[in-house]
């Protein structure tokens, strides 16, 4: 698995890709974030480093426990993260703190020319400012955090559906091949 970072003044990005043996690349996942306004006075170094800790930890339960490849278009960041000598004493302590984030992970850190390796370019559109977003009441917020807080598996998906008292018995029919015509679901017929 490999993670790309990207990043201008405003948003960071990210790829979740996947390598075929055949050598072909794959994305399994798509990310981005608008910098705070902080984040958004950092150095180049620390943006892109910011860049890397970030797709790293949103990524994490697809890389942890797995060797890795993080690709960059920043080429100093190869010799930061990737050295096997460690850090420089004067070290900025904002580059030390990713560093160590860092270390829990096993991954090898490759430079790639942006123009040679593109797949997160296209979200450079998508992350929306706060007074962009549409969205307007507490609760869809609230269920827009707990889609990314609580996965569902597509086995705990089917567990409940059968559980439900209406898909529940839609669900058998469907898997013994029965006829459906006739049946209702909640005042709809199928």
């Amino acid at each position: 698995m490999s993670v790309g970072e990207h990043d201008n003044s405003k948003t960071i990005r990210a790829t979740g890709m996947k390598f075929d043996p055949d050598g072909s690349e794959r994305p399994i996942a798509f990310a981005s974030k608008t910098l705070s306004k902080t984040e958004q006075k950092y150095s180049q170094i620390d943006k892109e480093a910011l860049a890397i800790v970030w797709a790293v930890k949103k990524f994490h339960l697809y890389l942890k426990g797995r060797r890795f490849t993080l690709i960059t278009d920043h080429k100093p960041l190869v010799t930061i993260f990737g050295s096997k000598r460690g850090l420089p004493v004067l070290t900025a302590t904002r580059l030390l703190h990713y560093a160590f984030i860092l270390q829990s992970f096993q991954f090898d850190i490759v430079f790639c020319k942006t123009a040679d390796h593109a797949n997160a370019d296209f979200l450079f559109r998508l992350p929306k400012t706060l007074e962009e977003l549409e969205v307007k009441d507490d609760i869809t917020i609230f269920q827009m955090t707990q889609i990314e807080t609580l996965p569902v598996t597509s086995r705990e998906l089917r567990q409940e559906t059968g559980k439900d008292e209406e898909l529940g018995p839609l669900l058998r029919a469907v898997r013994e091949g029965q006829n459906l015509k006739g049946r209702e679901v909640k005042e709809r017929k199928l």
